[in-house]
């Protein structure tokens, strides 16, 4: 486990990578693993404390959504608290903050494509965002 130098001089560097810098050094099977895990605890944490101040919630307003602590989402939002988060959790928090949570695994291209887009915006969308406050329209499973 990286400590918080060397995480945050890995996340600097890999904002300022190019795709073909980041193609050669992901070579190493290592270091493209721990950028992996380092990039995705730093995306679901700036996520979650940005989603939380768009609706201008404190930690402890998120905390009562989701039935968490204050103390809780505060080690969630923490970069450098190790990362040991259970679907179930992120489940709530998505729900809290009426967002879609998406889970799956990815070829590395993807991870050099998200590197490479990590400065464009962060924050998904909500729900009431993409579709308007007064949404309208029916679904129905058959």
């Amino acid at each position: 486990m990286l400590n918080r130098e060397e995480q945050d001089r890995l996340i600097e560097w890999l904002r300022m990578a190019s795709p073909s810098a980041l193609r050669a050094v992901f070579q190493d099977r290592e270091f493209r693993h721990t950028a992996n895990d380092v990039f995705n605890a730093w995306r679901m944490r700036t996520q979650i404390r940005q989603l939380r101040e768009a609706q201008g919630w404190t930690q402890t307003d998120l905390g009562a959504a989701t039935g968490m602590t204050q103390s809780a989402i505060a080690r969630l939002e923490n970069m450098y608290a190790p990362v040991d988060v259970q679907i179930r959790t992120l489940q709530r928090i998505a729900k809290a903050l009426d967002v879609r949570l998406k889970i799956g695994f990815l070829g590395w291209l993807s991870l050099i494509a998200d590197i490479f887009n990590m400065s464009c915006r962060i924050r998904p969308t909500t729900f009431t965002e993409e579709f308007g406050k007064h949404s309208s329209g029916s679904f129905r499973l058959t």
